[in-house]
């Protein structure tokens, strides 16, 4: 009886933790999806800088950036849901894991908040008329390269552990 309340005491939560990050690749699917919306704006807003129509550039860029305000919260709403799942009892592979995940989603946190900036940066200058708007432009980009390298890196870093690891790693 004595061994019987020591395992259930120590019990593995590693069905719990997968669930957990589940639901955070979930809301990451429903981010990326919406990230491709939000690009495709941009895009669309700077063929409208080229054609110099500032209130169709203003109009597309806020609906990327309430794009982007729903993209962080579902980034936020992953981190939370793998942090969580990282917290519980499971193996030190899969905390690892889950760990080198979390880094992935604040990283592509970071990214979200790149891009919320050179919106609003955009929107103070819809026309890029600025003399310093350009090079302020370029920090961004340059800033939000460096982000994505760090995301890629830890989705490396991410996949190698499952990699080593595919039996202690769901």
């Amino acid at each position: 009886m004595f061994f019987a309340i020591i395992l259930t005491g120590c019990g593995d939560d590693t069905q719990k933790a997968s669930e957990k990050a589940k639901s955070a690749e979930s809301s990451l699917t429903t981010a990326e999806q919406m990230n491709n919306q939000a690009t495709d704006l941009v895009s669309q807003a700077l063929d409208q800088m080229s054609a110099n129509n500032a209130s169709q550039v203003t109009s597309t860029l806020i609906r990327a950036q309430d794009l982007a305000n729903q993209i962080k919260a579902e980034l936020e709403k992953s981190r939370t849901a793998v942090q969580e799942a990282a917290a519980m009892n499971i193996t030190p592979e899969y905390r690892s894991y889950l760990n080198a995940k979390v880094r992935v989603i604040d990283n592509s946190i970071a990214v979200n908040q790149t891009d919320l900036e050179l919106i609003s940066l955009w929107l103070s200058d819809p026309l890029m008329q600025q003399p310093d708007m350009l090079q302020k432009v370029t920090d961004l980009q340059t800033r939000e390269t460096q982000q994505e390298a760090a995301a890629q890196a830890a989705d490396e870093e991410a996949n190698k552990i499952a990699a080593d690891n595919p039996d202690k790693i769901q």
